[in-house]
């Protein structure tokens, strides 16, 4: 137990039934009141209380905490599928880098074949690949691996939940989530850069979620301000395609985020809200991937791409 004025770094379970423990205890002849008087503990020596009276040891914040994690409880089955409806995210990223699908390749039928040849060291030709020609863009590259990286971590987390960890508080504070939470910040990072292609925004945006990530394992658990920080991570990332004016883009992430929000908020679907959450999230990752394939400075890489699509398929 920590005493009054220091910082808890543990997660807590309030005893809610020591005062029937202590009536149990008592001779018929004496009162609770009486035996108070006698046994209570002065201000010095408090492990007595520490040990019986442990719930008052609980401050407000541990209470609304407590009550946060209440509020999330869910059977096996929906951690379950918690776990699951991570993978979709993944699938896709890795169907869009492998398939080429970040490739102009319209543009491929205004390239002649007298320049091409000049391309051909720094195309690909992989069998178990065969519409990946070149190497993708950088930013596309970011952004698929900020969803990968990230999805191990979800995914056991809810296993743990689903398995191994008793629904409350432990949940909150297990280092399982806490890594979960903290690979939304590196997911964030990847995608500040993927959204931008900016080495000075990415930088920018490294700092505030390392700070973030730091504040996850050496403060007290604050459910509130971990959220907090968690969407403004998220809109860091997103805040490049409002500066470049793809407004429709970014006002679909803003909905997109708004309803996840929504969802993780109040969970009006019960347990399974948070099933629906990450389904929700997931339509965010092909508009991301998308317009990481846009960029101005991705245009050579696809352009050598177009090119490598001409050598290894001349007639088509």
């Amino acid at each position: 137990m920590v005493s009054e004025g220091k910082e808890k770094h543990e997660c807590r379970l309030p005893r809610r039934d020591t005062m029937e423990e202590i009536r149990g205890s008592i001779d018929d002849g004496v009162s609770i009141d009486d035996l108070g008087k006698n046994t209570l503990p002065t201000e010095e020596d408090n492990s007595w209380e520490d040990e019986i009276f442990f719930e008052k040891a609980l401050t407000k914040e541990d209470e609304n905490f407590a009550a946060h994690a209440s509020k999330r409880f869910m059977t096996r089955s929906q951690e379950i599928w918690n776990a699951i409806t991570v993978l979709p995210g993944v699938i896709y990223c890795i169907y869009f880098v492998f398939n080429g699908l970040w490739q102009d390749i319209n543009s491929t039928n205004e390239i002649g074949l007298r320049d091409v040849e000049s391309y051909r060291d720094q195309c690909i030709n992989w069998p178990l690949f065969p519409k990946l020609y070149a190497c993708p863009p950088w930013t596309v590259i970011a952004v698929a691996v900020g969803v990968i990286v990230h999805a191990p971590f979800s995914f056991l987390y809810h296993i743990y939940c689903a398995f191994l960890l008793p629904p409350g508080p432990l949940r909150m504070c297990h280092w399982t989530r806490k890594f979960d939470q903290c690979f939304i910040h590196i997911l964030a990072i990847f995608w500040s850069y993927g959204s931008s292609g900016s080495r000075s925004y990415l930088l920018a945006s490294t700092v505030f979620n390392f700070d973030c990530i730091f504040r996850l394992f050496w403060s007290p658990i604050q459910p509130r301000r971990t959220l907090i920080r968690m969407l403004v991570a998220i809109l860091v990332s997103c805040l490049p395609l409002f500066l470049r004016e793809e407004l429709l883009l970014f006002c679909m992430l803003l909905l997109i985020y708004a309803t996840g929000g929504w969802l993780f908020a109040t969970y009006p679907f019960g347990g399974w809200s948070h099933s629906a959450f990450h389904i929700v999230f997931t339509l965010a990752i092909p508009i991301f991937i998308q317009t990481s394939a846009t960029l101005q400075s991705c245009q050579e890489q696809v352009a050598i791409a177009a090119h490598c699509k001409i050598l290894q398929n001349p007639l088509s």
